[in-house]
């Protein structure tokens, strides 16, 4: 409605939390500190539903392979991590993903992430991106776009019909930013081969399967956008920082 804005804030115990604030900047409450029925390490990167009743964020699991470095759950990657919805008091929670965890060091299991969750502007798909396999320059590992039906019949969030929505035939990194129109998807990723750490913003068009780059910044870092009501894009970026990347240290 226009009137809250939801962020995560790392704590005092150096993990992230989910919390509501007024326009102004004071915080109305906690969606996750201290609350029963959610994990208590990362939670973060958390989004209101289009009908404004729910919340979803990304949640990382009490257990997992190098659970001592507390910034791989960092929400804003998502690595050992799934899914969660709330209400908008953080009363009772439940979790929509059931991702293969990686446990110990020699399970064969990938270091799998969950983030971003993005719901289309209808409300009824959920998106969201994940790491699903090793691979890529300096660790990135491969990432795709996944979709799924979002429903809550009964008060009972869920997401049902999960399905690969977007695999990058070039470059290993792609997210999903927002909706340009019911047919275009704003984007980030290296989907022209180029560094990670360059990565570009594109605009997806699901009819065409055809991307066009919208920023064309190679030797930048251009990723969290969002699209404004009026269509106008907003991104991070570092094309006007005086320190350029090194892409060889």
């Amino acid at each position: 409605d226009g009137k809250f804005v939801i962020f995560n804030r790392k704590g005092k115990d150096g993990f992230y939390d989910v919390y509501v604030s007024d326009l102004e900047g004071n915080v109305v409450r906690s969606i996750t500190a201290g609350k029963r029925g959610v994990y208590h390490r990362n939670n973060g990167n958390a989004r209101f539903d289009p009908t404004g009743r729910y919340i979803v964020f990304v949640s990382e699991e009490e257990r997992h392979f190098g659970k001592a470095v507390k910034s791989l759950g960092d929400p804003g990657v998502g690595l050992y991590s799934n899914l969660w919805a709330t209400d908008l008091e953080g009363r009772r929670f439940w979790q929509l993903t059931n991702v293969e965890v990686k446990r110990r060091l020699l399970d064969r299991v990938p270091s799998v992430a969950v983030v971003n969750p993005l719901f289309s502007p209808d409300g009824r798909a959920l998106l969201w991106t994940e790491r699903y396999a090793e691979g890529g320059h300096k660790k990135w590992g491969l990432w795709r776009i996944m979709a799924g039906r979002f429903s809550a019949a009964g008060g009972r969030p869920q997401l049902d019909g999960t399905y690969v929505l977007i695999t990058p035939k070039v470059g290993n990194y792609i997210t999903a930013m927002g909706f340009l129109s019911p047919s275009d998807l704003l984007v980030a990723g290296n989907l022209d081969g180029q560094d990670e750490y360059g990565m570009d913003q594109y605009s997806y068009n699901f009819k065409t399967g055809q991307y066009v780059n919208l920023t064309n910044t190679p030797q930048d870092w251009d990723e969290d956008s969002c699209v404004a009501p009026n269509g106008k894009i907003v991104w991070m970026t570092n094309t006007h920082s005086r320190y350029k990347f090194n892409f060889n240290a």
